[in-house]
């Protein structure tokens, strides 16, 4: 009598040595790839919490240079969109100026006046910004005072007619004197704005960027693109 295994025997074998095989190459590759994933994210946690770390000092070390920026600009002041035509003397825009709003100035109130950027078209007509440098910051704060109760008399309008003669509409606009990150995040805060329902959005003579969901509640200060995030 034979012990030995029949075709049909030794093929159910087979099949059944080939689960057990593919059930412990599972298992293997299973305690392979825990074993793989806790030495990576215990590699890995110091390296994500130092990136973590430096994007959070990246980030204020930039808010820190926007704010020495403006800082050394506080005693300036932008006008946006003038004529090129009339921006060809700054220093007599910005006596107009001074003169139909109300300001009294002396020359030795500004220490420098002078055309910024390249002429780009606006409307029908080439324009310029100009920027004006005061002996102090009073004198910034008080020109941007001025220039925004004589546009409220006005119907909420600044236009370059208001000042020299000129045939053509050119809407003017007087700002602090802005870095052009802190532009760009004035541009960005004001989408915000609008998302969120925010009904103010404006920028104080010294350069600080404040938004107020409505009259009588609280200001925020924006310095950089994290605050927006924090806010609803």
């Amino acid at each position: 009598m034979s012990n030995g295994f029949n075709d049909a025997q030794i093929d159910q074998l087979q099949k059944m040595f080939s689960k057990m095989e593919s059930k412990i190459e599972a298992r293997l590759d299973k305690v392979i790839t825990d074993r793989l994933s806790e030495c990576m994210d215990l590699k890995l946690k110091p390296v994500i919490k130092k990136v973590e770390l430096l994007s959070k000092d990246t980030a204020e070390l930039k808010s820190r240079l926007l704010q020495a920026e403006l800082s050394a600009r506080r005693n300036n002041t932008e006008i946006v969109g003038f004529p090129v035509e009339h921006a060809s003397e700054p220093g007599i825009v910005l006596m107009n100026m001074a003169k139909k709003i109300g300001l009294t100035i002396q020359k030795t109130d500004l220490i420098t006046v002078y055309k910024t950027g390249k002429p780009r078209r606006l409307g029908e007509r080439d324009c310029q910004n100009i920027i004006a440098e005061w002996s102090n910051h009073s004198l910034a704060s008080s020109f941007i005072l001025k220039v925004n109760e004589y546009r409220k008399r006005h119907n909420n309008r600044l236009d370059a007619r208001m000042f020299f003669n000129s045939e053509t509409s050119a809407s003017v606009a007087v700002y602090p004197h802005l870095p052009r990150e802190m532009k760009q995040l004035r541009w960005i805060a004001k989408k915000k704005a609008e998302e969120l329902g925010y009904n103010y959005c404006w920028i104080t003579p010294p350069g600080k960027l404040l938004m107020r969901k409505s009259e009588g509640s609280p200001s925020f200060w924006i310095r950089c693109e994290e605050d927006l995030i924090k806010l609803k």
